[in-house]
């Protein structure tokens, strides 16, 4: 029997056998009483056909059982403060996901949709102009990006849209220690078109200028947060052109750092993630803006409270966690796993939240839908909340309906919100390899 393992959000949940009623939640403000909402749901490759989609009411009785239709569509009339369960059993790995509180009138989504690819024509070659001690050449375009060791020759391929004129985004990287490369020059050529043919050979124009310097200021740094973790991602029409890190020691309420990040693209996303060494898990926020040569962060405005654990209440079905701080919050998710011989279960359940929440009631999933996907007391079970704020000013509302097809959207740094907090998400260097 083996555990499952989420970096350092995982905390041991001792027996989840019983069963729980869902708790009764309060609508929001002007919505009808009852109405149909609807969920869809998305895998890897595009719309799910088949998924069980169970709705409750209020009180947590199954009201309606359906399968997804071929555009990974289930609707169902609900009342607020209804749930909807949704069960993906694949060979070797099950999903359940839960969202606590809808209400009449949602679009939910799990999952989200396939990025457009463009399959309809090749990868092209990038000819850049040659740089002093450069070893390896990357060019990046909205249309797709790639590397080469040989800057007349570095192919490119093509994996996204790519009509009307582009911009060709380039690095150099040039020796670094123990054998690994470092930027060491950017190039930036525009105005270019694609004609088609098999081969094709796109020449750069410009000269190699240094790395843009990227001036990081946080304040307003909570007292007790001794570390953090700064990714950078440029993007070009939603496609990621360069991205790059830092991590740096926390010595008072405001910190300074001196970053190098080149002003590509039509979009930078800053993920800045912070923690204590008191037992607590890091806080990200993610924000979004136009290139710029500084990015500043007054942290305390933007955390949440701080999650030190998590566990699961057997006799009533309910996660609870611990949070100490302030800060406001749209909504909780709890992530719960867990592993037997030959397969492995992932729970997933919003709920919604505010500062002083700390805990949230799981619909219990019938046997005939579940079957052997229903925890025991046999099975060590791990459960990681985290707690949510969506920069929208949307609150709970945006969050069912957009939590579970965003987190990848939001990692990858294409969400289209100006700000995202996550209270409970592990430092990226300490999340375990897939």
């Amino acid at each position: 029997m083996g555990t499952a393992r989420i970096g350092v959000a995982s905390f041991v949940l001792a027996g989840l056998t019983g069963c729980g009623e869902v708790s009764e939640r309060p609508p929001d403000a002007g919505q009808v009483e009852r109405g149909p909402a609807t969920v869809t749901v998305y895998g890897p490759t595009g719309p799910v056909q088949g998924a069980n989609v169970l709705f409750y009411d209020e009180l947590g009785a199954v009201t309606a059982m359906l399968l997804s239709d071929g555009a990974g569509h289930a609707s169902a009339e609900v009342s607020p403060g209804a749930s909807v369960a949704v069960v993906q059993a694949r060979t070797g790995l099950s999903e359940v996901s839960i969202i606590l509180a809808i209400a009449p009138g949602d679009q939910l989504a799990i999952g989200a949709p396939p990025v457009v690819r463009d399959s309809s024509g090749d990868g092209f070659f990038v000819t850049l102009p040659e740089r002093t001690l450069g070893r390896i050449y990357r060019a990046s375009t909205r249309c797709g990006n790639g590397f080469g060791v040989s800057y007349a020759m570095v192919p490119v391929g093509r994996s996204f849209p790519c009509t009307g004129p582009f911009t060709i985004n380039a690095i150099a990287e040039g020796a670094g220690a123990g054998g690994s490369t470092v930027p060491i020059g950017q190039l930036v050529s525009t105005g270019h078109v694609l004609v088609g043919t098999p081969m094709e050979v796109v020449t750069a124009a410009g000269t190699w200028a240094p790395i843009d310097p990227l001036a990081v200021s946080y304040s307003s740094i909570p007292g007790g947060v001794t570390r953090g973790e700064l990714s950078v991602v440029s993007l070009d029409a939603g496609v990621e052109q360069w991205t790059s890190g830092a991590l740096f020691t926390v010595t008072g309420a405001a910190q300074a750092i001196n970053h190098a990040h080149p002003q590509f693209g039509d979009t930078t996303s800053y993920a800045t993630w912070l923690g204590k060494a008191d037992g607590t898990l890091p806080q990200v926020v993610y924000e979004r803006s136009a290139p710029a040569s500084s990015y500043g962060l007054a942290a305390a405005p933007a955390l949440l409270p701080w999650i030190s654990a998590g566990s699961f209440d057997v006799a009533t079905s309910t996660a609870h966690w611990l949070a100490t701080g302030d800060g406001a919050v749209d909504a909780a998710e709890i992530r719960i796993d867990y592993q037997r011989t030959g397969l492995a279960v992932t729970y997933r359940v919003v709920a919604p939240a505010v500062a002083g929440t700390t805990s949230a009631v799981v619909p219990v999933l019938p046997a005939s839908v579940v079957g052997d996907l229903a925890p025991t007391a046999a099975d060590t079970v791990y459960v990681a909340p985290r707690l949510i704020r969506y920069g929208d000013g949307a609150g709970y509302p945006a969050a069912r309906a957009r939590w579970l097809g965003d987190q990848a959207v939001i990692r990858a740094g294409r969400v289209d919100l100006p700000r995202v907090t996550v209270s409970g998400d592990p430092f990226p260097t300490e999340l375990a390899p897939p």
